[in-house]
């Protein structure tokens, strides 16, 4: 191999690795609000709150709870980007519910994005201080989406 060759090499690994670490962007705690929408309801003020923890370069912790006039829900997942870009999301709560254990998705630069095999998921955008959060999914009625805009906090 020619050394040029090799250098070009060396410079896609490390480009690689580079793109490959976008978690620790979106580290802080998040609280914002927005609106929910639910087949055949009014639309209704959704508020949340996420803390998202880098565990190392790879690996953060994606805690939230987010809440509506008719109740509350909380996630736990341990966030998991590899080299190529996707994003693995296990579910770390230790009680039995309908939702998966495993989501999976992308992490690049600015955006997460990961969900089921049904395409019910979680995006999140980050624009300096906001962080665009997006759910969307279905239930017994229908189509559920939920966006709120959230911000930094101390």
């Amino acid at each position: 191999m020619t050394r040029s060759a090799a250098a070009f090499l060396a410079l896609l690994c490390l480009a690689a690795q580079a793109q490959a670490q976008v978690l620790p962007d979106f580290a802080g705690n998040w609280d914002g609000d927005g609106t929910l929408t639910r087949a055949g309801e009014p639309a209704q003020t959704f508020r949340c709150r996420l803390r998202i923890v880098p565990l190392d370069p790879r690996e953060a912790q994606f805690v939230g709870r987010c809440v509506t006039a008719q109740g509350s829900q909380s996630v736990n997942y341990t966030l998991t980007e590899r080299a190529d870009g996707t994003l693995i999301a296990t579910d770390r709560r230790p009680l039995p519910d309908t939702r998966p254990t495993e989501l999976t998705g992308t992490a690049s630069a600015g955006q997460l994005r990961f969900s089921d095999e049904d395409g019910a998921g979680v995006t999140l955008t980050r624009d300096g201080e906001r962080l665009q959060f997006l759910i969307a999914g279905t239930d017994d009625a229908g189509p559920v989406r939920g966006e709120a805009v959230l911000h930094m906090r101390d």
